[in-house]
């Protein structure tokens, strides 16, 4: 009978052990499963800092182009306002002159008189006779290459629409060139005048006129 209760002691002894040993294993596992959890977090922090270092990278990256593709375009903004401003560099003719106004009037019976292009290159070749250097209307230059066209209401002088009243100036001889303008019955400025189309001529001790080249390209006005 003892040696039955000793048995039976034995046996609940070791089925006792074999259900706390799970436990004592459980509880040495803990800190190296504490360990690994940490070290996860760890590395889970390392990942979101480098997809943000990433992140931050491609965004520089994006303001850098964006800073080249300005800057790019504004080098080339620059070359081409350089390069107008080279074909628009102004060639200066100054001296002596005579300035006269001309104008659209109206006629006493109401009509509109206005001023043509044929009026304006009558004009022209009146000044050069008389031996004008240089002739410019309302400050646009005329080359020997420079074109002349009614447009509308305006005159076309070259690649420049020009509105009434026209300023047109010429350097030389004043006196020589109000001749050749009003001399004969039928030159340009007398045959104007009685139209009142030429409205004002006056003699200047100083003309400036500027050529830009962009202004004045065309064909020859003096052939036309």
């Amino acid at each position: 009978m003892t040696r039955a209760l000793t048995l039976a002691g034995a046996l609940a002894l070791t089925i006792l052990a074999s259900l706390l040993m799970p436990a004592d294993l459980d509880a040495q596992r803990l800190p190296a499963i504490a360990s690994s959890e940490t070290r996860l977090a760890e590395a889970r922090d390392r990942t979101r800092a480098v997809q943000e270092h990433i992140r931050d990278e491609i965004l520089r990256r994006d303001e850098t182009e964006a800073a080249i593709s300005r800057t790019k375009a504004e080098l080339e903004l620059l070359g081409r306002l350089l390069s107008d401003a080279a074909a628009d560099a102004d060639t200066l003719a100054e001296g002596p002159g005579l300035r006269l106004t001309l104008n659209d009037a109206s006629a006493p019976d109401g009509t509109d008189r206005i001023v043509h292009d044929a009026s304006m290159l009558a004009v022209f070749s009146a000044l050069k006779n008389g031996g004008a250097e240089a002739i410019s209307v309302n400050g646009v230059a005329l080359r020997e290459e420079t074109y002349v066209k009614c447009g509308g209401p305006t005159i076309w002088i070259g690649s420049v629409a020009l509105a009434p009243p026209y300023a047109i100036q010429a350097i030389g001889n004043a006196g020589k060139l109000r001749a050749a303008l009003m001399t004969d019955a039928g030159s340009p400025g007398k045959a104007l005048e009685e139209q009142g189309l030429l409205t004002k001529m006056e003699t200047l001790e100083r003309v400036t006129i500027r050529f830009k080249e962009r202004e004045t390209e065309g064909v020859a006005w003096s052939s036309r």
